[in-house]
């Protein structure tokens, strides 16, 4: 009977230990599968995480240059602005030599008209009066040339004025042209300064869009 009964207990445990052996297993070549398809993502995400790094640091290295080029921008606007307000100073200077020599001139030519007026109005009897006046022939052609000389230095001096304000108004003209050229280049450079200044802050959102995927792609390779 002990046989027996030894017989039976050993056949109805055989099929049980067989059983959970099995189940075991499979949990064993599950978990080994599921540690592998984690270690498969845990690589792709560090792959992902050097991608995003190189692509950060290509955006940095963006950065500095796109820093270095406002920097020159700025750097060329302000020497613009310095020339602009020199070139304002000398053509103000200019116009005021300007005005000057026009006085100058009004005066000149007022002067002289008035003498041309008078000696055509008295005619002969100017020279006549001059004739008169004159303690003898001798100090009569000093006289005579003394009001010749006049009229020839007013008609001197009024062509000279002339030329004079010839001059300023072409210098002033060179300014004027100047002037409006480095105008052009501030605008040129305003208009640079900005469009640098919009991709330094495009590439500064750019950087740290990928510096949020980066921590993100860590917090999940962590995990």
């Amino acid at each position: 009977m002990a046989m027996i009964l030894a017989v039976a207990i050993l056949s109805v445990s055989l099929p049980q230990k067989t059983f959970a052996s099995a189940s075991t297993l499979d949990k064993i070549n599950q978990a080994q599968k599921e540690k592998g398809q984690t270690e498969s993502q845990l690589n792709e995400t560090k792959g992902q995480i050097d991608s995003l790094e190189g692509i950060k640091n290509g955006l940095q290295g963006e950065l500095s240059n796109l820093n270095s080029e406002l920097t020159e921008v700025s750097d060329n606007l302000e020497t613009l602005e310095n020339e602009i307000e020199k070139k304002e100073e000398d053509i103000s200077i200019t116009q005021q030599e300007l005005e000057e020599a026009r006085k100058t001139e009004e005066w000149q030519y007022t002067c002289m008209k008035e003498r041309i007026k008078f000696m055509y109005e008295r005619g002969e009897n100017a020279y006549l009066e001059i004739f008169f006046a004159a303690d003898n022939f001798s100090d009569f052609l000093n006289k005579t040339e003394y009001v010749n000389k006049v009229s020839e230095y007013d008609r001197k001096m009024l062509i000279e004025y002339q030329e004079t304000k010839k001059q300023i108004e072409e210098q002033e003209a060179m300014l004027q042209s100047e002037k409006a050229e480095l105008d052009k280049m501030q605008e040129e450079a305003k208009e640079q300064q900005a469009k640098v200044s919009q991709l330094i802050n495009q590439t500064s959102d750019h950087i740290a869009g990928y510096t949020n995927q980066i921590s993100d792609a860590e917090r999940v390779a962590l995990a």
